[in-house]
């Protein structure tokens, strides 16, 4: 099964929208159960200079990311959450934000084509270096002032 085939929706035609923001630094949103893994990889993304939440599991994902809307450029989201797996938490969050774009963090192949979505996948276990490439190009991609 491919990440497309999980997501089972696309993105509304038109120009992504989620709320703007006044700030510089490039805001994300961790979401994994694994507190190592999301303690490193907000370190990492900290470092580069981007603003950092983070969430252990799904529902606590769509709390904060509700609380911080303004603030956000990218959710960097586990797929295999154990209470709302990265699937359903995108299918949730895309109902009232239809562009923001998400990271997913899995173990399975990402299809051609997925980034138009607004949907990147690096595997679980990659290197920091290459999911902090990966959230840059999303934010790039889609860019919080519609630039």
């Amino acid at each position: 099964m491919t990440v497309s085939q999980l997501i089972g929706s696309s993105r509304p035609e038109g120009t992504p929208s989620y709320p703007p923001t006044e700030t510089a630094r490039p805001g994300v949103l961790v979401v994994s159960s694994d507190p190592a893994r999301r303690a490193e990889l907000a370190a990492v993304l900290t470092t580069g200079g981007a603003e950092v939440w983070q969430a252990e599991s799904g529902l606590e994902g769509l709390s904060t990311f509700l609380g911080h809307t303004g603030d956000l450029d990218v959710i960097l989201l586990d797929a295999d959450l154990p209470d709302l797996p990265g699937p359903a938490f995108l299918r949730r969050l895309r109902t009232h934000f239809p562009g923001m774009p998400c990271v997913f963090l899995t173990g399975l192949r990402q299809p051609a084509g997925l980034e138009a979505h607004g949907i990147w996948a690096v595997p679980g276990s990659a290197a920091p270096a290459a999911v902090t490439r990966a959230v840059a190009e999303a934010i790039s991609f889609f860019p919080r002032d519609g630039t």
